[in-house]
């Protein structure tokens, strides 16, 4: 499921897992049930973030009944991440470094990677963006040394967007057409529509209307394919 969550609709792909969980190996196993969890929590941050706060709080709730010390860090993390996107700040900087500094107490690799772009992304809000740039690029240096781990996608869009901000236009703009092509390529239909939106709002600030259009109304439909509404 998890490998199909990019080319597939995210509802569908929700409710699977939400079959899943209703099943009762997973409500005795703590452990089937915080990865199915974890899976829903992921999917529906994509369209649905009081879902994903919801999914995440029962999550850190087992964690924390069962003992999971690094379940309940990853938990912190997501929750630290949507308070983020949510607009509670402050919230969001104590619970994602608190996670962040417990990721790299356990060497957990896809955490750290998470929880350096999450912070990336706070940096922004606040305006420090050499500080936002550096962990962006921590996260995608972090991929880079583990081959096994997920590609830091948010981390890369992040990036590009505050490259071609921060007076790298060029450099931001030839990161994001590259990665439309292989999104396009693997049928990623979540990142051609947030490329494709960074891309119409990159032309739209530069005054290229009519792509800015083109770019704005291929990313709805692809949103609209993957279930982001």
């Amino acid at each position: 499921l998890r490998g199909r969550i990019e080319s597939h609709r995210l509802p569908e792909a929700a409710e699977e897992i939400r079959a899943l969980l209703r099943m009762p190996e997973a409500r005795q196993e703590f452990d089937l049930r915080l990865l199915l969890l974890s899976a829903l929590g992921d999917i529906l941050f994509q369209y649905d973030l009081q879902g994903s706060q919801a999914v995440w709080t029962e999550a850190r709730a087992i964690a924390s009944h069962s003992g999971h010390s690094a379940w309940e860090a990853r938990c912190d993390g997501e929750l630290g991440t949507i308070a983020f996107l949510s607009g509670n700040v402050i919230q969001a900087v104590g619970l994602v470094s608190t996670a962040a500094f417990r990721a790299e107490t356990n060497n957990d690799v896809a955490s750290q990677i998470r929880y350096s772009t999450a912070l990336g992304e706070g940096l922004v809000k606040f305006g420090r963006y050499p500080d936002a740039l550096r962990f962006f690029d921590r996260a995608l240096r972090i991929h880079n040394q583990n081959d096994k781990s997920y590609f830091p996608f948010t981390a890369f869009i992040g990036k590009a967007r505050l490259l071609a901000r921060t007076g790298r236009h060029v450099e931001g703009q030839r990161m994001l057409s590259e990665g439309l092509e292989e999104a396009r390529r693997r049928g990623y239909k979540v990142r051609q529509a947030r490329l494709l939106a960074a891309l119409g709002d990159l032309a739209e600030a530069a005054g290229r209307d009519e792509e800015a259009l083109r770019a704005l109304a291929e990313a709805a439909d692809k949103a609209a394919a993957a279930g982001l509404y």
